[in-house]
């Protein structure tokens, strides 16, 4: 039996659009795990037992070498992490998004931007 090298399919696809953006509050809160409202990361202190529903809760995932995650049952090595998320008082603005940010608007140009019509066929991806 000879080996035949892996040729890939000259199969080509066009793309209509690309989206991308932030995930919204109900977004983060749907696929989060776990609401995080504690404010110490230990039940007591001295201890290693970490407070439920605090940033080192198991249903996060493990943070010691051989410890379980609650949420996957998996140990340290293998447990790919969940998502929690923390009710902020403010809105917090990610500072590396700034200058993407910024450049960004300052290439769109005026004169020569998409119509009006065809803009808003991209708006809400």
């Amino acid at each position: 039996m000879v080996k035949e090298q892996f040729q890939e399919p000259d199969v080509v696809h066009k793309i209509s659009h690309v989206c991308f953006g932030m995930q919204s509050g109900a977004e983060i809160q749907q696929s989060a795990h776990l609401h995080v409202v504690a404010n110490r990361l230990y039940e007591a202190e001295r201890t290693e037992v970490p407070m439920p529903y605090g940033v080192l809760d198991r249903r996060l995932g493990t943070s010691v070498k051989d410890g379980i995650c609650s949420t996957c049952g998996e140990n340290l090595a293998t447990c790919v992490g969940h998502f929690g998320y923390i009710d902020l008082e403010l809105p917090v603005y990610h500072i590396g998004y700034f200058r993407d940010t910024i450049n960004c608007l300052s290439s769109i140009c005026k004169v020569t931007a998409l119509k009006e019509k065809l803009n808003l066929s991209f708006v809400g991806c």
